[in-house]
Order: C-alpha cells, then structure tokens, then sequence
C-alpha cells in the first residue's frame, strides 16, 4: 500500500534503486569471479587467434604491472558489490518511506562518488600510461613488427583515452541525482513526517480567491455600493 506521504520523485528513485542495484550486482558478481578465476581482463576477445591471444596477454601483463593494479580492481569491485546490495535495501525502504532508506541513499550517492573519483584519478596518473603503451605494443605485433603510422596511432590512441575518460563518469550521474533528490525540501519534510505540500491549511483562501480573508474579517468601507438603493437612501 502506498503511504499518503511520499513524493513522486521518492518512488522513481526506488525504482532505479532496484534496476542499477540489481545490473550492479550481477557485473560485480562476475567481476569478483574473474578476479578469483586470475582473470586477465581479456573476456576471450583472442577469437583462436594464436597472434592475437598472445597479443591480449601481452596487453594483460603490462596493466598488471601497474602499482596497485590488483588492489584497486578488488577495492572497487567489492565497493560496487556492497554498495549495490545496499541500493536494493534502501529501495525497499524508500517504497515504504523508512527514514533509514533516506540515509542509506545519502551514503550510498556519498561512498559512491568517493570510490570512484578516487577510482577515476588513479586510472588517469597510472592505468592511462599503461594503457598507451600497450597500445602501442598491440598495434606494432599486428603491423607484424613493422612501424605503425604515428600519426594514425596517436589519434586512435587519443579516441580511445577520451572514451575511457567518458565512460568513467558517467556511472557518476546516477548517484549525483539521488544526493539532489533526497535533500530536496520536499523529500526531507515527507521523511519528517509532515502532510504532502498539496494539502492546504484550513485558513488558507481557497480556489485563488485573493478576498477569502476580508470576507472572514467582515465588509469592507466600499461595501455600501453593494446595498440595495432604497436602504442607500434611507441612511
């Protein structure tokens, strides 16, 4: 049953709760299983390939090289997997207006963005450098050892960091609009308890009527224009 008091914006923020926290732990589940299994980040792209197998691992043991690779793979894919099992909580809670849903919301979008700003600023000083040159390496076995236009190499190499850059913030939209939503006034006062803002106070004039006040209060000083003319007369 719907409670009385809650926002439509309570209810949207529910629902994508339950839709991002469930994609969330499915990719995180996977994640996690890759990393147990030694994963290589790979995802069998070699398609049989002998060349182009050894050309993944090459790519592979170069991002592991990096410092901290392992460490920063396990911390955000466990971050990911808590946090999204925390957005199913807190959707079933939102849907019932819990007050504790409301926080676990605001340390969801909080936690959220810390780990991966800090995930973000560690793939731009370490994993993009790693990235670049096993590009270059990759790029160079499959001209077959021959040198790669620079120019050519550069730009792709430019598109492709872009992209990586892109695709690293946009999963930061989501829980930036849920820190907005939950600390809008309206969202506050539903969790406060306070009656919907569409119900107004039994003094307030009603259907606009400016004069609903002086009304109540008595007529006004141009009221006699109103009377009939005969007791106009008479006073």
């Amino acid at each position: 049953m719907q409670p009385a008091n809650r926002p439509a914006s309570v209810f949207v923020i529910a629902v994508f709760h339950f839709i991002i926290g469930g994609l969330g732990l499915l990719c995180n589940c996977y994640g996690m299983a890759t990393l147990a299994a030694g994963g290589d980040g790979t995802f069998g792209m070699g398609g049989g390939d002998p060349r182009q197998a050894k050309m993944q691992k090459d790519i592979a043991a170069i991002m592991k090289a990096t410092p901290a690779y392992t460490l920063v793979q396990v911390a955000d894919t466990v971050g990911g997997l808590i946090l999204s099992g925390v957005l199913l909580l807190a959707g079933y809670g939102l849907l019932n207006m819990e007050p504790w849903a409301r926080s676990a919301s605001l340390w969801y979008g909080t936690l959220y963005l810390i780990l991966k700003v800090g995930v973000a600023f560690y793939s731009i000083l370490f994993m993009f450098p790693a990235f670049d040159q096993a590009m270059r390496i990759a790029m160079t076995q499959s001209s077959g050892g021959a040198m790669a236009d620079q120019r050519a190499l550069d730009f792709a190499l430019s598109i492709a960091k872009i992209g990586m850059f892109v695709g690293m913030f946009i999963p930061l939209i989501y829980p930036f609009i849920v820190l907005l939503v939950m600390n809008t006034a309206g969202v506050k006062a539903a969790f406060a308890g306070a009656p919907p803002s569409s119900e107004l106070p039994e003094e307030s004039p009603r259907f606009g009527d400016p004069f609903g006040k002086r009304r109540e209060e008595g007529p006004g000083p141009d009221d006699r224009f109103r009377k009939p003319p005969d007791e106009h007369l008479k006073g």
